[in-house]
């Protein structure tokens, strides 16, 4: 090929590409005629195409190595991007440990990423928008299938206990008695042993899922109304602000029953000194607070540095003797939640004592008052305790005065608490849920 070539040629600028710009062709360079006219249209075209401007020469290696850059940074953006909502999140959700984790990877991928999240968050949502409004000009699907969910709804709501004929009916062949041969009555009370007295609310949700007579028994109102009546005092009536017993349960501001409240606090400790003097360690104390609601209105707070796992199920039963532990009742008014402990003692009394300090009586008697809200937590209802006031009277049995004392509620001694569910406590029932005939005290 290098005889047939032309002696005119253009160099581009990526010296590489020779372009030819005559097509005179030399006698006697070749034999194909055929070759020879393919050759010189080709050189046509490409003089056409540079006289046009149209024609691009292709990318060199620098420019592909930009493009995998940009491609490259585009991803670590999105990962951030995603990242950081992940941590605005949790936050919102109330867990901050993870909240912070998420944002410290967001910003060690990129440290700008709080100013470009707006831009994404916007884009978001008008591609969400967009979206919804595209398939709400195709069909009408959906609000129809809306339509028939709101009718069964309310074609459950219209049922009672006294119109159902049968609670439920066996799918399959049954070789034994099936349930659907109990009376409604017998359910009614099976609910309640699934209540107990724990009101175990959940478990009767998730029955509620069963089928539609299994639905329409565990909304039965005398049920949601012995709760009521379980959790508030016999004086508990139905508000204009609910429409239903069941509403004011889950409505109305209460201490969960079926787990425990946690509060975790720690504080720094000085060591002790090297013998060098140069070294003093620093010791981090972490300890925990924890109180156990009950539903007829006895409570229990314990201090404790023990790890929830070992504290949790000695606190199942009012019966728990752990060290430290105080014991009390409280009473609900709104959203506040009003409690008296007293602290008792549960030293081993098989323990040999000497004979002067047998019948030592303490001449000091300790109650403590504390005023706690209940607050919502993200989608969690009744899912954190904050303080308000803690107080200790000091009774003196030798002269009769009392002296008060009151604690100073700092955030960092005194953190809020967050409840955390225990499947042990509503794993058995003791006893079905039966309406209270006193009042509760406090």
């Amino acid at each position: 090929m290098a005889n047939i070539l032309p002696t005119g040629c253009i160099e581009m600028a990526s010296n590489e590409l020779i372009v030819p710009v005559t097509d005179e062709i030399e006698e006697g360079d070749t034999e194909n005629p055929s070759l020879e006219v393919e050759l010189a249209t080709f050189r046509r075209k490409w003089k056409d195409e540079i006289a046009d401007g149209s024609y691009t020469p292709p990318l060199g290696g620098k420019q592909n190595i930009k493009n995998k850059e940009e491609e490259e940074q585009h991803r670590i953006e999105q990962e951030a991007k995603y990242l950081y909502l992940q941590g605005a999140n949790a936050e919102k959700n109330g867990d901050l440990y993870k909240a912070i984790w998420y944002y410290r990877q967001a910003i060690q991928l990129v440290p700008d990423i709080e100013c470009k999240i707006d831009d994404y968050v916007g884009n978001t949502v008008k591609l969400k928008t967009s979206s919804a409004q595209r398939e709400a000009r195709g069909s009408n699907d959906y609000e129809e299938e809306d339509d028939d969910i709101e009718d069964i709804v309310q074609g459950l709501h219209s049922l009672t206990i006294s119109k159902l004929e049968t609670h439920c009916q066996p799918n399959f062949t049954q070789t034994s008695t099936h349930i659907s041969a109990l009376p409604v009555e017998i359910l009614v009370y099976i609910i309640q042993w699934v209540v107990s007295n724990q009101l175990d609310m959940r478990s009767l949700e998730q029955m509620a899922m069963v089928c539609r007579g299994f639905y329409v028994c565990a909304r039965d109102p005398e049920i949601w109304k012995m709760s009521c009546i379980s959790m508030w005092g016999v004086n508990c009536q139905l508000t204009k602000g609910y429409g239903s017993w069941r509403e004011m349960f889950i409505g109305r501001p209460h201490l969960k029953t079926n787990g425990v409240y946690i509060s975790k606090a720690s504080y720094i400790r000085h060591g002790e000194q090297s013998l060098d003097t140069f070294y003093r360690p620093w010791h981090t104390v972490e300890y925990y607070r924890y109180i156990r609601a009950f539903p007829d209105g006895e409570l229990q707070m314990i201090t404790s540095p023990d790890s929830p796992y070992s504290v949790i199920p000695k606190l199942k039963t009012k019966s728990s003797k752990l060290a430290g532990i105080m014991q009390g009742h409280y009473r609900m008014h709104g959203d506040k939640v009003f409690a008296v402990f007293q602290k008792f003692d549960y030293t081993d009394k098989s323990v040999r004592r000497y004979r002067r300090n047998k019948n030592q009586v303490s001449e000091t008697e300790l109650t403590f008052h504390v005023e706690l809200t209940v607050q919502d937590i993200g989608q969690r209802a009744q899912g954190k305790l904050t303080w308000d006031q803690y107080t200790c009277h000091t009774h003196y049995r030798s002269t009769g005065l009392t002296s008060t004392s009151d604690f100073e509620l700092d955030m960092n001694k005194y953190p809020p608490f967050y409840f955390s569910r225990v499947k042990s406590y509503t794993a058995t029932s003791d006893g079905p849920l039966v309406a209270p005939t006193s009042v509760k005290s406090a």
